[in-house]
């Protein structure tokens, strides 16, 4: 990771920030917002906001499911971000995040060049480049980084005896990949309600089902039987 964000100490005075999975779950956020306006999938990603889901910010934080969906809730009733969900993707905006990066000048000792304190300037700008990148879904591959193998197998309900070949096909995914996959989760299976109609998990991943449209599958009726009559018919 390159570059860094503006923290202030006025945030020892916010609301939540007694409360330990709050502040860590919104420092990751201001770390993970864009810091410039880039398109991803025909949608504009704007100066603080970023593109994830809840497993995704599960996997990165280290908070758990639950803790994440009631702290991204705390956070909206009290106007510190705003949601928008699809079945594929959450976009989340940071309301004040021109307030906390509001490009002031940063680390100039007052031993240091002018020189040194317009290079420090700049950098305040460049906000984790990379990490931008991959929050909005380039195809740069993580093999062996973000969101593990585990947290899919875990939420896709049908399973399989041999793994392996999913979890190749996993690897090889980028990280916006694993996180619209792992939150299409429900809304396949809500569509295919009944689990011997839903696809292995190997193919789930190697056919990128969350990029198709859903296609209800109801349960199929067994033939009515057709042989000879018995006396009793």
């Amino acid at each position: 990771m390159e570059g860094f964000i503006t923290l202030h100490r006025k945030i020892q005075n916010w609301e939540w920030y007694q409360d330990c999975a709050s502040t860590h779950l919104f420092i990751y956020m201001l770390l993970s917002a864009n810091h410039k306006e880039q398109k991803w999938q025909g949608v504009t990603i704007k100066r603080g906001q970023f593109v994830t889901g809840i497993y995704s910010l599960s996997s990165k934080t280290g908070l758990s499911i639950k803790v994440i969906r009631n702290r991204l809730e705390r956070f909206e009733k009290s106007g510190e971000i705003v949601t928008k969900r699809t079945n594929k993707f959450t976009l989340v905006t940071i309301v004040k995040y021109d307030v906390y990066q509001n490009k002031v000048k940063v680390g100039a000792n007052e031993g240091q060049t002018e020189g040194n304190q317009r290079a420090t300037n700049n950098t305040v700008n460049n906000v984790n480049t990379e990490n931008n990148k991959k929050e909005v879904g380039t195809e740069k591959k993580e093999k062996g980084k973000g969101t593990p193998y585990s947290a899919f197998k875990q939420a896709y309900s049908k399973s399989e005896a041999d793994s392996k070949w999913s979890l190749i096909t996993w690897t090889n995914l980028t990280e916006q990949e694993r996180t619209s996959a792992i939150e299409f989760i429900p809304a396949y299976e809500n569509a295919v309600k009944d689990e011997a109609f839903r696809k292995m998990p190997k193919n789930y991943l190697a056919e990128k089902v969350w990029t198709q449209p859903l296609l209800t599958t109801k349960k199929q009726s067994l033939p009515f039987h057709t042989g000879p009559k018995s006396a009793l018919d």
